[in-house]
């Protein structure tokens, strides 16, 4: 996948860089709920800058 086609799926809201979940499905090649769920398992492990 082309970088450029990365960032545009990166939007800012509230001054944090986010991506949607579907976005991130599409490019793990994974379904949306399976994106959600490790979301739900992993939040605590992820760092926030």
């Amino acid at each position: 996948m082309e970088l450029q086609v990365i960032r545009n799926k990166i939007y800012g809201i509230r001054g944090c860089r986010v991506m949607l979940d579907f976005d991130l499905a599409e490019m793990l090649w994974c379904g949306n709920k399976s994106v959600k769920a490790g979301c739900k398992t992993k939040h605590k492990t992820i760092s926030i800058s």
